[in-house]
C-alpha cells in the first residue's frame, strides 16, 4: 500500500506488479532445465541467487514504476530458475533416499508457505 501511494499507482499497475513476478517465474521454470543441461545445475543456481540479490537491492531503492516492474520481473525469473534446479542439486548431495524425500518436501513447502509468511510479516 505504501508503494502505491509513493509512486501514485492505479489499481491496474498494482496488480501488474503482483502478477509479473509469477509470470516470469513460470517462464523461467520452463527454460531452467535446458539451461541446467547446458551450463550445469551449480552455475544456474549461483546465477539465479546473484540475480535475485541484485534485483532485490534495485527493488528496495527504486524510485519509478518501470524500474520496479523490471526488478520484480527479474526476481520472479531468478526464483523460477532456482525452483526447478534445487531438487537436482539436493538429490546430488543427499546420500539417503529417506532424507532426500524429507528435504525436498520441506524445501517445496517453503516455496509455498514462504511467500505467504513474507507478506504477513511485511504487512
Amino acid at each position: 500500500q505504501q508503494i502505491s501511494c509513493d509512486l501514485k499507482l492505479a489499481a491496474v499497475s498494482e496488480s501488474t506488479l503482483e502478477c509479473i513476478q509469477y509470470f516470469t517465474m513460470f517462464v523461467a521454470i520452463l527454460i531452467s532445465g535446458l539451461l541446467a543441461d547446458r551450463f550445469g545445475c551449480r552455475k544456474v543456481t549461483l546465477s539465479s541467487l546473484y540475480l535475485s540479490a541484485l534485483s532485490s537491492v534495485v527493488c528496495a531503492i527504486v524510485a519509478d514504476y518501470t524500474t520496479l516492474l523490471l526488478s520484480r520481473a527479474l526476481i520472479g525469473f531468478s526464483v523460477g530458475l532456482n525452483y526447478s534446479v534445487h531438487g537436482v542439486m539436493i538429490g546430488k548431495l543427499a546420500s539417503n533416499k529417506a532424507i532426500l524425500d524429507e528435504i525436498l518436501t520441506v524445501s517445496s513447502l517453503m516455496y509455498s508457505v514462504g511467500g505467504v509468511w513474507s507478506a504477513v510479516l511485511g504487512y
